[in-house]
């Protein structure tokens, strides 16, 4: 008898706990509700630490590609800038001039750099590169976010026929060499390397960026408020415990493996547009690069004799203009261009690419 009253009891305590844990749910559930809607209303756009997460979504093909029509800030601790995604997910352009009817389209390929990484609308290089060049000609922003020209590769198969080109300009970071090796943990396509082969893997993509929780959270002001505090307290304590320390400066060297898969892959590319279209390959340089002369440039430019591409290095012209301001052309802490940069960019590609030598760099 005394059991099956201790019984009971634990019953009645379980069910008590569960009303009350049920109850703190619903009653969060709707003050996170009522925080959304006051954040809604408020004209608040949602502000993200982490663009890979956040306006990109995830592709069977490339790994990923941007977010149709996704609007948002990107805040980090040298800027906040305001980040609109067009239609197919591309960066929206902000040019002043408008192309006229059948001007010659230009498609550039590239990472971070491309896509614009730290600066606002208008801002980016290919931006002020439509505005040095004219109504001639029609610049498509076509940056994806950390990818290498294995994927970009892949994506010049669909804008072949969804922008039919006239010319195709990637833009060529050092770290290429590193992310077309790299699977990111079967989130994209990359080369796999053996004796006697060098061979595209990964196709389809096992495991595609995205998921329905990170979509959600994307589209949540609460949510993305939320994981902005506690990504600035992670950061804070990451500082704390690991205050950084510059690291010494060095360049990449490609070692052969990188050599090849960046050969394969800007073969795949000249193959694409042999009869449709010019292929240009534009090296980016870091910082360390600029006062340097760059391995990963010379061994682009190498390659891209190799396989009769086009070739321009804009490291000579970063150094000039490095000398010629204080205005800094790189994020001191991320290494990307500030806005300073992508006018450096701009002004450089409307001279080898589009031959006006008049254009002068407003850097300030």
């Amino acid at each position: 008898m005394q059991r099956i009253r201790l019984f009971s009891m634990d019953r009645g305590v379980l069910k008590t706990a569960i009303l009350r844990c049920a109850t703190a749910l619903l009653a969060t559930l709707g003050c996170l509700i009522l925080i959304e809607l006051a954040l809604r209303l408020s004209g608040r756009e949602l502000v993200f630490l982490n663009p890979l997460n956040s306006f990109h979504t995830g592709d069977s093909e490339l790994g990923w590609v941007g977010v149709p029509n996704f609007t948002g800030r990107f805040h980090r601790r040298e800027f906040d800038v305001r980040i609109v995604n067009g239609p197919r997910g591309f960066r929206m352009g902000a040019a002043q001039i408008v192309p006229e009817p059948g001007a010659e389209r230009v498609v550039f390929l590239g990472d971070s750099f491309t896509w614009g990484w730290g600066v606002e609308q208008g801002e980016v290089f290919t931006d002020s590169l439509q505005d040095l060049v004219g109504p001639r000609f029609e610049l498509l922003n076509r940056g994806v976010n950390a990818s290498g020209t294995v994927q970009q590769s892949i994506l010049l198969e669909r804008l072949l026929e969804q922008d039919q080109p006239d010319r195709v300009v990637v833009m060529l970071f050092y770290n290429d060499y590193l992310d077309n090796l790299d699977a990111k943990r079967g989130r994209r396509p990359y080369i796999q390397i053996s004796d006697d082969s060098a061979e595209y893997s990964g196709r389809p993509v096992t495991r595609p960026l995205g998921g329905f929780w990170r979509s959600f959270r994307r589209r949540s002001a609460v949510l993305t408020l939320l994981a902005e505090g506690q990504n600035r307290i992670r950061r804070v304590i990451e500082t704390q415990l690991n205050p950084e320390i510059p690291e010494p400066d060095r360049l990449f060297h490609p070692e052969p493996a990188h050599v090849r898969a960046l050969e394969v892959s800007l073969d795949r590319m000249r193959s694409l547009c042999e009869g449709r279209c010019t292929l240009t390959v534009v090296f980016v340089p870091e910082k360390n690069e600029v006062a340097e002369i760059a391995p990963a440039a010379a061994t682009a430019a190498m390659i891209s004799d190799k396989l009769g591409i086009g070739f321009t290095d804009l490291t000579p012209a970063f150094r000039r203009a490095s000398r010629g301001t204080t205005v800094p052309l790189y994020f001191a802490h991320d290494g990307h261009w500030t806005h300073a940069g992508h006018q450096v960019a701009a002004t450089e590609l409307a001279r080898q690419l589009f031959g006006d030598g008049d254009a002068e760099p407003d850097v300030r």
